[in-house]
């Protein structure tokens, strides 16, 4: 038995202690032990990792705070073991949750909805908005033309080109279907009670994602969008076309399609459904740009490596755009990363290429910078023929932007691009042209409803000639330099009612040439005067469903144009042909006084009428206004063509089209077929007397004739998107016809007839393909046929006096021979795992593969003693070309 005494002592000492002991032991460990969110914010910051989830889901689990030591994986393992939790660890830095929901494990919910159970919600009648971006997970970059479907209400809306959407919809719970090209869908359920915001990130297509997501029924937008006569390219498949010299193309890939082409190869430019070259709007990041190539056609102007999105409009144009009649090339350039550095690049047979992106503060400031060099002087130097052999060229372009996240509901945003061409032939010339664009935007998000664009722009492009010969040296420039100004609006009216509103204003000066003489040169100076005009414009969208059934665009946008002074005006006599002999006089005009003013309504409409869930018919019109033309007597864009301003004598080019197509899908959305027929009608077209003298002419108006156009055709496509095998085919029949009836024999071509345009092919053929092997190894190819272009040839020779002359037929009535080619690319992808930090491709292209001698144009010889010339074709690529480029990215 224990003594009393040491009872006493056990309690006054060594019970107290214990308590205080176990007491500590127990506090130490629960300060172990901390809520799971607070871990993930723990490791979020320390250790760059990021979580999707819904914060409910982790309500009420603790973790011990000596495990956020183990390895990432290790940790969610232990972290979920007695949960109901799964999860996805993606890049070992991304690791997605779902709790017995894999259809919305891929989303990060950042609206402000509070917890409700669904089965005792009940709607309250009222309607609300729900908004935001749908962004690229991996860098932040908002997705452009990303799908939003309301599986209840069966329907939905798509991002606009800053990757924003609003949606308003009775109040309810509703599941949120998300696709976009290249990205993995995802699927979001939401309770609406009120106004929230609701941003989503997509994660490229993956094969470990894909085992554990249901993918919901992405919104067809082949079948069920309004637009007419659109397509939309994506990066990826860019770079899957067989290229020329190893380098993914804009331009060449967009010939690839129905209703698009080109003159020959080595041609600058493209025409869309029997248009002009000059009449295609091309825009880098908003701004025009009236030179859209690199080595007279052989490379387009951009660098596809810093490109997020390419649309061309061929028909249905919305109301935002004017200026041009055929055709718009819309293409928007990245952003920048906001969450890690990232780069690409690609050494090629004769040019390479270099971007680089990535946060300047995380999540708030970004920034894309890239550029491109060619070196083709090595190749030249191999070719036999003399004239080649001592040419010499190249060029170079850069890129940059700045982006900036103010705050939730406002974004600055700067871009600017600059780009360089030199080439020199062996004779005695040296041609060069250099572009400058530069453009800073204010986005504002009003309101849920209401979304502001706000932008100021420059762009200057010049080129010159420089003759190198011996006592007659010289050099010419030429330019156009425009600044401008727009507000863009959107407003939501409700999910199925949309309105797009803006104004703009830009200002236009020519430089229409001028010859400089070297020191020494037997060459006199002359110039011509510069022409300056402002051209605005205003328009309205209206965007809606009519029922179910039927979708209807209408829009509508007014232009005027001023050219304005100073400038000397030259006065002809009136009732005969204008030349230089009937100039009568001189009209004067100061400094920004009006000369001539133009303006006019162009309406713009579509109609999509759904037949059922795999098939539609549209139909749509517009009418539009071009104050610019190209001045030029060449079959392609050349250097020395000039681009002239509507002014007293030149009236503006107005058009007018009707579209009309059925559209059909098959094999659950695998397979798209169209078939497209449109008409079309162009007034006031610039053609050209036989003989012009375009260069540097001051009576340039007297050597020019308005011409009518039209021009009609059919369009098929086939398309197959998934499965190993992907591409198109397309099949173009198409006529391009102009007529000149003038009130004097020399201002009439042809007796006024009709007679093909320089660019009238009438059966066109593309096949492109895509088939993959394995996932590291795929093959490419694409196929083109079509009719040879018009060309006027000689019928007959005259000696007079000792002298030749040469009677030609009349105008474009034979045609060249036929064209076609084939063209293939092995890509080996040498990295396929996501962890790995460098990523790494080979592409082997073979272009032109059994040397196909295409002819570009056919030349005739000097006549001797009245004999017919002779004819020559001249095959710009006449044999084959293979190269060999390493693509990387890290």
């Amino acid at each position: 038995m224990l003594n009393r005494p040491y009872i006493n002592n056990f309690k006054s000492g060594v019970l107290p202690f214990l308590i205080a002991l176990f007491s500590w032991l127990g506090a130490q460990a629960q300060q172990k032990e901390i809520p799971l969110q607070e871990a993930f914010d723990n490791l979020q910051k320390n250790k760059k990792v990021r979580f999707f989830y819904q914060p409910e889901w982790v309500e009420g689990i603790i973790v011990d705070q000596e495990t956020l030591t183990l390895p990432l994986s290790e940790f969610l393992d232990k972290a979920f073991s007695n949960t109901s939790l799964s999860y996805v660890l993606y890049k070992k830095k991304y690791v997605i949750l779902f709790n017995d929901l894999p259809d919305s494990l891929q989303n990060r919910f950042t609206g402000r909805a509070r917890k409700i159970d669904e089965r005792t919600f009940v709607p309250d009648g009222k309607e609300y908005s729900m908004g935001g971006k749908v962004k690229e997970a991996n860098s932040g970059e908002s997705i452009v033309g990303a799908s939003i479907y309301i599986e209840e209400l069966k329907t939905g809306t798509v991002t606009d080109v800053y990757g924003g959407y609003s949606i308003t919809v009775p109040s309810g719970i509703y599941t949120l279907q998300i696709s976009a090209i290249g990205k993995a869908p995802a699927t979001h359920r939401v309770i609406l009670q009120k106004n929230i915001s609701l941003d989503i990130d997509l994660f490229d297509h993956l094969t470990q994602l894909s085992e554990v997501i249901v993918k919901g029924e992405a919104m067809d937008k082949n079948i069920s969008s309004i637009d007419m006569g659109l397509v939309k390219l994506d990066l990826k498949t860019l770079q899957s076309i067989p290229s020329f010299l190893g380098e993914a193309d804009i331009i060449k890939s967009i010939t690839l399609l129905p209703g698009v082409s080109t003159v020959g190869e080595g041609a600058g430019g493209f025409n869309v459904r029997g248009g002009n070259t000059d009449q295609n709007l091309v825009l880098i990041d908003d701004v025009p740009v009236f030179n859209t190539s690199h080595l007279f056609g052989f490379f387009s102007t951009v660098n596809t490596d810093i490109v997020k999105d390419v649309a061309l409009y061929k028909g249905g144009m919305p109301a935002q755009y004017g200026g041009r009649i055929s055709s718009v090339l819309d293409i928007k350039l990245k952003d920048g990363n906001l969450k890690e550095f990232t780069g690409s690049g690609g050494v090629g047979t004769i040019s390479s290429k270099f971007s680089l992106e990535g946060p300047i503060v995380k999540d708030k400031a970004s920034f894309v910078v890239g550029g491109r060099y060619a070196y083709p002087n090595w190749i030249l130097k191999k070719v036999p023929d003399y004239s080649i052999r001592n040419s010499e060229g190249d060029f170079y372009d850069a890129h940059a932007t700045l982006n900036y996240h103010i705050n939730e509901k406002n974004t600055l945003r700067y871009s600017s691009y600059y780009s360089v061409d030199r080439f020199k032939f062996a004779a005695d010339t040296v041609f060069g042209w250099s572009t400058f664009n530069s453009i800073i935007k204010w986005n504002s998000l009003v309101s849920k409803k209401l979304f502001f664009s706000t932008s100021a722009f420059f762009s200057n492009y010049v080129y010159s000639i420089e003759g190198l010969s011996d006592n007659s040296e010289f050099k010419t420039d030429f330019g156009i330099r425009n600044i401008g100004a727009k507000v863009d609006g959107s407003y939501f009216i409700t999910l199925e009612n949309k309105i797009d509103f803006g104004v703009s204003t830009t200002f236009y000066d020519f430089n229409p040439g001028a010859l400089n003489p070297a020191e020494g040169s037997s060459i006199n100076h002359r110039s011509l005067q510069q022409e300056r005009s402002i051209e605005s414009g205003l328009y309205i969208n209206n965007e809606f469903k009519l029922n179910a059934r039927i979708g209807i665009l209408a829009g509508l946008r007014y232009s005027i144009y001023s050219n304005i002074g100073p400038q000397d005006i030259l006065l002809y006599e009136p009732g005969i042909p204008k030349s230089p002999s009937s100039v009568i006089d001189t009209l004067s005009f100061g400094s920004g006084s009006s000369i001539k003013t133009y303006s006019g309504l162009e309406p713009r409409s579509s109609v999509r009428i759904t037949l059922d869930d795999q098939s539609s018919v549209k139909i749509s019109y517009n009418r539009t206004i071009q104050y610019l033309h190209l001045i030029s007597n060449t079959t392609a864009i050349s250097p020395v063509d000039v681009w002239k301003p509507s002014n007293y004598y030149i009236k503006p080019q107005t058009g007018q089209q009707l579209s009309l197509g059925y559209f059909k899908n098959l094999k659950d959305n695998a397979i798209e077929t169209s078939v497209e027929f449109y008409y079309k009608e162009i007034q006031n077209m610039v053609e050209y007397k036989d003989g012009a003298d375009l260069f540097l002419n001051p009576f340039l108006e007297s050597e020019l004739l308005p011409a009518f156009g039209k021009a009609y055709g059919a369009e098929v496509l086939v398309r197959k998107n998934h499965g190993k095998l992907t591409g198109w085919a397309g099949y173009t029949f198409s006529r391009s016809l102009r007529q000149v009836k003038g009130s004097s024999q020399s201002e009439t071509i042809n007796r006024g007839k009709f007679y093909p345009s320089n660019f009238d092919k009438p059966h066109d053929l593309t096949v492109a393909m895509n088939y993959r092997f394995t996932r590291r190894l795929s093959i490419s190819s694409n196929f083109t046929f079509n009719s040879g272009r018009p060309i006027t040839y000689p019928s007959a020779v005259f000696i007079v006096d000792g002298y030749s002359i040469v009677q030609f037929d009349e105008r474009n009535q034979g045609r060249i021979p036929d064209y076609h080619r084939l063209d293939v690319s092995f890509i080996f992808d040498k990295t396929l795992k996501q962890t790995k930090r460098w990523k790494g491709s080979w592409a082997f292209s073979v272009y032109n593969l059994y040397g196909r001698k295409n002819p570009y144009s056919v030349f005739f010889s000097p006549t001797y003693k009245g004999s017919l010339p002779q004819a020559y074709r001249l095959a710009v690529l006449g044999t084959i070309f293979p190269s060999l480029s390493y693509n990387f990215k890290f």
